[in-house]
């Protein structure tokens, strides 16, 4: 799974841990619209951490096959993540003036939203 080019480019039914991986990592590629500044590695990565974080979430007890809404959790996460890998820092001083934006706060979390879906099924897995 370390090679880049084994992101799929169709569909994968996340039926297992690394399944759930590429799947992520596929729609986070569609999301950064296959930005050349979001190599595949970090989309791997970001996909990667999510899913550790999800994992240690749900004490270990990830249903497979991953429904939607775990898997949209885990896409929202990784984003944000990889977001952190390949943006932070990229701001710099032109003329005196910042030149674009960045966000330099690190990920720190699920969000609210996440966090409901992710205790609806920590709570049917307790």
């Amino acid at each position: 799974m370390s090679d880049p080019a084994t992101i799929p480019t169709e569909p994968v039914e996340p039926i297992d841990w690394d399944s759930a991986i590429l799947e992520t990592a596929r729609r986070m590629g569609i999301a950064f619209h296959r930005d050349e500044r979001v190599p595949p590695q970090r989309t791997l990565e970001g996909a990667r951490l999510a899913w550790e974080a999800i994992y240690g979430h749900l004490r270990g007890r990830v249903p497979y096959p991953v429904p939607p809404d775990l898997l949209g959790v885990a896409v929202s996460a990784s984003l944000r993540i990889a977001k952190g890998f390949a943006f932070t820092g990229t701001m710099f001083l032109q003329n005196g003036n910042f030149n674009g934006t960045a966000d330099l706060r690190p990920w720190a979390g699920f969000m609210l939203v996440e966090k409901v879906t992710l205790n609806r099924y920590r709570q049917r897995t307790a």
